[in-house]
């Protein structure tokens, strides 16, 4: 995890099982590392290598993720650097990983990476429609590009709100 979200990391522990959580931020590593028992990494390299999953949330405008430092077969959900000057993924990474958006139209608008990118594969919904195959091999690396698509915030309003309908809190 190249910067520090306890959102992120929660929601990481429910789709995988975790063996080890690395963080790496200039500035805020310490706090959270001692807050949720993870271990801070000296650098970005330090703390993706040989990780399975990478999840990078930056407000760089320079990328941070570099594909090389990637083993096969890794997987990388980006959700920083959501502005068309900012980058946090390099070319390389870009130009080798199929790559995965909420929207198609919004990334190409708002994304600084989606817009460095050769193609977008697909859209999330599509993946989860099974509209498109998701990874083709174990070795085959991965990138889901996030922007923050309002939608979602919708969706996931709703299902609280229904959900404290069902059983009210006394």
């Amino acid at each position: 995890m190249l910067r520090c979200s306890r959102y992120l990391d929660q929601a990481s522990r429910l789709v995988r099982p975790l063996r080890e959580v690395r963080v790496w931020s200039p500035r805020n590593a310490r706090p959270f590392a001692e807050r949720y028992g993870v271990r801070v990494t000296a650098s970005a390299e330090e703390a993706v290598r040989g990780a399975d999953l990478v999840v990078v949330a930056t407000s760089s405008q320079t990328p941070v993720l570099h594909g090389g430092w990637l083993s096969a077969g890794t997987h990388v959900n980006a959700v920083g650097a959501v502005r068309p000057d900012w980058r946090e993924l390099d070319d390389e990474l870009l130009s080798r990983a199929p790559l995965y958006v909420e929207s198609r139209e919004a990334a190409r608008q708002e994304s600084g990476d989606v817009m460095a990118a050769h193609d977008v594969v697909g859209e999330l919904g599509e993946l989860v429609a099974g509209v498109l195959p998701g990874r083709r091999t174990a070795e085959e690396t991965t990138v889901f590009k996030s922007v923050g698509v309002a939608v979602e915030d919708v969706a996931a309003a709703a299902l609280v709100y229904n959900e404290a309908q069902r059983s009210p809190v006394s």
